[in-house]
């Protein structure tokens, strides 16, 4: 006998992440039977966007992951005392850039870009992130931060090793910081810091958006 079968009132709900075929889903069972399926298509692993920027002491400036979702943009930015999730709709020079507050699943903040000029707004009330995007997201923040990202918060006998490193090559810790791994050997020197992008020509100004909107001192 089935679990449904022994309990009718039973609703079971299943997620589930392909990240090699960039696959990912959920299904919900009511009573023994199949009640809701939804399948998301999103870039396989490793294939998200990425662009780390970083200063000549290791402290990091930006870095965000993004991928494309459905007809927009969307991801994970983080600096060294904030995170986001965010979403871009439109094209360079004329777009929409939707912030959250930390990783709450609501959209907080809005920036509307027209001929290279931005608009801030903070929304009243704010707008609840769809339950199918904010799974996307906060997949793709883990996998981001998993690869990337050390929290001076994290339990010491977590990231020991990462602390004796930045000790030794006389890096400060901040709130949130780079991999050394990452620091020494993957990022480049660029404009007196260290910086890696996968974002071609056609997407570069997703990054610039984001450092020039989302990061600025004063919002």
């Amino acid at each position: 006998m089935s679990a449904s079968q022994a309990f009718p009132d039973l609703t079971v709900e299943v997620q589930w992440n392909d990240a090699a075929s960039g696959k990912s889903g959920r299904a919900v069972i009511k009573n023994g039977v199949l009640a809701e399926q939804a399948v998301q298509s999103h870039a396989p692993g490793g294939a998200a966007l990425q662009d780390v920027r970083a200063d000549a002491d290791g402290g990091l400036r930006l870095a965000l992951a993004c991928e494309r979702w459905r007809e927009l943009w969307h991801g994970y930015v983080i600096a060294q005392d904030q995170h986001a999730f965010f979403r871009v709709a439109g094209s360079a020079g004329s777009c929409e850039l939707f912030s959250s507050d930390g990783i709450e699943a609501e959209w907080a903040e809005r920036w509307t870009v027209s001929s290279g000029d931005a608009t801030y707004a903070e929304l009243v009330p704010r707008e609840p992130i769809a339950d199918d995007e904010l799974r996307e997201l906060d997949r793709l923040a883990q996998e981001f931060s998993r690869e990337w990202i050390w929290f001076e918060e994290s339990e010491p006998a977590e990231t020991a090793v990462e602390r004796a490193r930045f000790e030794a090559y006389g890096y400060p810790v901040r709130a949130a910081n780079l991999r050394s791994e990452k620091l020494r050997k993957v990022l480049r020197p660029e404009e007196g810091g260290l910086a890696l992008g996968s974002f071609g020509e056609g997407t570069r100004w997703i990054p610039e958006l984001l450092r020039g909107c989302w990061l600025r001192p004063a919002r």
